[in-house]
């Protein structure tokens, strides 16, 4: 208030200052418009295209945002479909919308009449007999793609922990050629990262996650001798390198001052 009473800053000058947007809501729901408008126009490849087919409908865990961002794109849609005469079904089909869009003159003028919301104006822009499209088949191909297939199913996301760097220590082979000694192990520096699979310029941080990856291995407490196809009292003894290793190497890293 102190600042619009010494600068006189009238109603008008405000609304200048948001470009004359009659509400959050249509501020927002103009800018998904004017972005939507240049994902169809831009490269056949580009992520943001193929993306326009690759929505998934999951549920929404307790927690979690309760709408999905294909959920409210499709009611931005739906909103400036309404207001300018065009029919957006509740799937947000891009048979409704994609041709339109393509049309740079045609979306532009709906953007610019949807921003004003002029009470007067209550006639749509009037739509292209032809609109432009430069790829209308493959407009044609996405609808039919996405009105006829199922999209598919989304791969689970805890995937197990991948395996171990380096094999299970086998007696018959040269222990150098897995890479470390196990006698140098906790002696050493070239030993010590050897075992976690880690190269000379490796830095702590590398050391403590190569360490909590075998730990969820071949700690006595979670291992499984079906996986590692190791005895226990073997998985115990492998464990025990990588404690070895890791007490030498915090020491290590703490004495050069890099930890």
């Amino acid at each position: 208030m102190h600042q619009v009473k010494n600068e006189r800053i009238t109603e008008e000058e405000l609304w200048e200052r948001f470009h004359n947007i009659s509400s959050v809501q249509v501020m927002i729901d103009s800018r998904r418009m004017k972005f939507l408008a240049k994902v169809v126009r831009s490269q056949r490849l580009a992520p943001a295209r193929q993306m326009l087919i690759a929505y998934v409908d999951n549920p929404r865990p307790q927690g979690r945002p309760i709408i999905s961002c294909k959920a409210s794109m499709i009611e931005s849609l739906q909103r400036f479909g309404k207001y300018n005469g065009l029919h957006i079904d509740d799937k947000g089909s891009l048979k409704l919308w994609y041709v339109e869009a393509c049309n740079d003159p045609f979306w532009g003028n709906c953007l610019e009449r949807f921003k004003r919301q002029d009470p007067d104006d209550k006639v749509p822009p009037e739509r292209p007999a032809h609109p432009e499209c430069p790829d209308e088949e493959e407009h044609h191909r996405y609808n039919t793609r996405s009105s006829t297939q199922p999209p598919p199913p989304t791969p689970p996301r805890n995937q197990p922990p991948s395996p171990p760097r380096n094999p299970k220590p086998d007696s018959t082979r040269d222990d150098r050629s897995r890479g470390y000694d196990p006698e140098g192990v906790g002696h050493n520096l070239r030993d010590s990262l050897g075992i976690f699979g880690l190269g000379p310029s490796a830095v702590w941080m590398e050391v403590r996650a190569e360490f909590r990856q075998f730990s969820r291995i071949y700690h006595p407490d979670k291992h499984n001798s079906t996986r590692t196809k190791m005895s226990n009292d073997e998985a115990k003894a492998f464990f025990q390198l990588f404690n070895n290793a890791r007490d030498f190497l915090e020491d290590h890293f703490r004495r050069t001052g890099h930890m």
